[in-house]
């Protein structure tokens, strides 16, 4: 009686929005401060992402219940602010998160960022800011089915330098900090300082191609070494890349990133890895009402296992959009992933390194009765098949949304 109570509750208060939106004027995109005002409502049939075959109460605490459904209150804005050749923006998002079933799960996340674009002459120009985001951390990789909230701080800054029409050179830099609120999964705490420098040169028909390298250096610093298990807490990952941007026709436009990834740990090196990254995405708009897009890509990213530092991800997506009429716009998206553990010296998956195979789909109407308000329904499933036993799940979501902008 009581989940009744609040879903009664919750519906409520995505109706008033609705409501609220008939009746508010319409937002000007033009000004200075743009607020806006959301209700989501989410069911997860499997929100800890258990295994067909394990029964929920033999593994979960007690009071825990396997599919939930959440509330997600958001406000929030965006800040344009230009002075003479200059520009700043500041992007706000707080969400109150309340979940039917699971309470101690509740939470408040954010996500906002300042930044500042600027030029100076006509040849140099770029952008630096910070940016913050608190989240819950997923139950995809999180065996400890107990809230962990992560908390990322990041800076940025980036400078090109334009000393011909066709030719620019890039630099930048950023730092992450990343961190743990549950004490069994700070272990994953994680600090890492990029920079990166590159050329590009853009043809008169506006396609450009250059050359990119990047380097990183990343410390795990509650990471104890292990040395029976070669489990390292400090590496260096280098890339070098070729990257392209190839308006093909009118209609059809290809972006690629082919290069050569190299990740040197500081104490085992039998756990590095060398070889080939790349990102390819084609983009398609055969009329003003569709657009295809199709990616594929083979990268490198960082592990939210405790006994692998990297992951080696090689996919392939599409995603379709359609805008059937003014106020109402399809959209869809399939994607098949395959996630080779190499940093895992074999403690996780039968004494070998664990391989995941993942298929996902999902589709979402929006409706835009008017400029100022958007409603939103959307439809997740995915399937993971790994030679880890405990991580094989199924997973179905339904999303339903209402924003409304001042």
């Amino acid at each position: 009686m009581v989940g009744s109570n609040k879903l009664l509750k919750y519906g409520s208060s995505f109706c008033l929005l609705l409501w609220s939106a008939a009746c508010h004027p319409a937002a000007d995109p033009t000004d200075t401060f743009q607020p806006f005002v959301s209700e989501t409502a989410v069911y997860d049939d499997n929100l800890f992402r258990l295994p067909g075959n394990v029964d929920p109460g033999a593994v979960l605490p007690a009071g825990t219940s396997k599919s939930d459904v959440i509330n997600q209150l958001s406000a929030g804005g965006t800040i344009n602010y230009a002075l003479s050749r200059q520009k700043f923006v500041v992007d706000l998002r707080v969400d109150d998160n309340r979940f039917v079933h699971n309470e101690d799960l509740n939470n408040v996340s954010t996500n906002d960022r300042a930044t500042w674009y600027w030029e100076l002459g006509r040849q140099l120009s770029g952008d630096g800011g910070y940016g913050y985001k608190r989240s819950l951390a997923p139950f995809t990789y999180n065996r400890t089915f107990s809230k962990d909230i992560i908390t990322e701080n990041n800076a940025f800054f980036d400078l090109d330098y334009a000393w011909h029409p066709r030719w620019k050179m890039t630099t930048g830099a950023r730092w992450l900090e990343s961190t743990h609120s549950n004490e069994v999964r700070a272990i994953l705490n994680r600090q890492s300082a990029t920079g990166l420098i590159g050329l590009n040169y853009t043809t008169p028909s506006n396609n450009s191609t250059g050359i990119e390298y990047k380097f990183a250096d990343v410390d795990l610093p509650n990471r104890p070494l292990n040395p029976a298990f070669r489990i390292d807490n400090h590496y260096q990952v280098q890339t070098v890349s070729a990257v392209l941007a190839w308006n093909v026709t009118e209609k059809t436009r290809l972006d690629g990133r082919f290069g050569y990834t190299s990740l040197e740990n500081r104490q085992f090196t039998d756990r590095d890895f060398s070889g080939e990254t790349w990102h390819l995405t084609l983009g398609w708009a055969p009329t003003v009402k569709t657009q295809f897009s199709l990616d594929g890509w083979r990268e490198l990213e960082p592990s939210q296992l405790v006994n692998a530092t990297y992951v080696v991800s090689e996919g392939v997506s599409f995603s379709p959009m359609w805008s059937a009429t003014a106020k109402l716009a399809v959209e869809a998206k399939i994607a098949y992933e395959t996630r080779d553990y190499t940093g895992d010296p074999g403690l996780g998956a039968r004494g070998g390194q664990r391989h995941d195979k993942v298929l996902s789909g999902q589709v979402a109407v929006v409706y835009t009765p008017i400029r100022n308000a958007e409603v939103s329904l959307a439809y997740l499933a995915e399937e993971r098949d790994s030679t880890s036993p405990f991580a094989n799940y199924t997973d179905n979501s339904l999303f339903a949304s209402a924003k409304l902008k001042f």
